[in-house]
């Protein structure tokens, strides 16, 4: 696994970023939703952490951390 350029809380989800375009969102209840995954890729392109602003060609992964 691939060591991340920037660990991040948002929404209270744990986000490593391991590149400009893959990113891994730690989901403990495993209720995050589609739309709610593209509003923090969306938020993440404006800030600059990542160079996609949609998930066409953009790796996430979703997984519980326990």
């Amino acid at each position: 696994m691939k060591k991340p350029l920037y660990k991040l809380k948002i929404n209270g989800l744990d986000i490593e970023i391991t590149s400009k375009s893959d990113l891994t969102i730690y989901d403990p209840m495993l209720n995050l939703g589609n739309r709610e995954a593209m509003q923090i890729c969306r938020y993440l392109y404006r800030e600059g952490f990542i160079e996609k602003n949609d998930t066409d060609g953009f790796a996430i992964d979703i997984i519980n951390p326990s």
